[in-house]
């Protein structure tokens, strides 16, 4: 009888090696420079950095944990052709400085390779949350003088039929979500097409409404 858990293990390499290539592609045909023209040591690609970051929100591991994983990992090391391992911080740093039009391009170069998606999508859900990158009450605020920073507002669309994100959009200042909905139903539509899209009585709107209609070619 064989090992159980030599298959076992051989999936889950398939399927990170598998996992892995999609991102290598994606990340190389965003047109991401290899290098950053100035102050960069060379230590490693942001090919390779946006990768590791891929599958580091793959796994759903903190940077830590994420880093030690890689450091056993020898199939992941030789399909990223790592000659060592970056430290926890130069991932997060790095995370920093991505911008955020690189992440759309691999955002939407990912959602390529999905040829399911080429057809149009029943229902496509449109809502927004805020909140505050500062812990600290306003009581808090008040007694020690320290200015709270404002909150940051998170809109999404997200494909219904495969609970999907399609398109994002995030702002530091108090916007009305109907001046922020043109942008991520336009962001959305580039990626997939939609037959109904559904918002709360915050998108009511005829700007939003003659957008859909007209712009997107929504007949219904």
């Amino acid at each position: 009888m064989g090992n159980p858990n030599k298959e076992h293990y051989f999936f889950s390499d398939q399927k990170y090696i598998c996992f892995l290539t999609s991102c290598q592609n994606a990340v190389r045909q965003t047109g991401v420079p290899e290098y950053t023209p100035r102050y960069s040591r060379r230590d490693f690609t942001q090919h390779q950095l946006l990768t590791l970051l891929l599958f580091k929100e793959y796994l759903g591991a903190h940077y830590r944990d994420f880093v030690s994983l890689v450091e056993i990992m020898s199939i992941v090391q030789e399909q990223l052709h790592l000659n060592e391992i970056p430290h926890y911080s130069t991932l997060c740093k790095f995370s920093k400085r991505v911008p955020a039009n690189v992440l759309n391009k691999l955002f939407r170069k990912a959602c390529s390779f999905m040829t399911e998606w080429k057809n149009p999508t029943s229902v496509v859900v449109i809502d927004s949350s805020g909140f505050t990158p500062d812990s600290a009450s306003n009581y808090y605020s008040i007694r020690t003088g320290k200015t709270r920073h404002d909150y940051l507002k998170t809109t999404i669309s997200v494909d219904s039929d495969h609970i999907s994100l399609l398109s994002f959009h995030i702002t530091n200042c108090r916007c009305h979500d109907s001046q922020i909905a043109p942008i991520v139903l336009r962001a959305s539509h580039r990626v997939k097409n939609s037959k109904c899209y559904v918002m709360d009585k915050g998108y009511d709107s005829e700007k939003i409404h003659k957008l859909i209609h007209e712009d997107l070619k929504l007949n219904q």
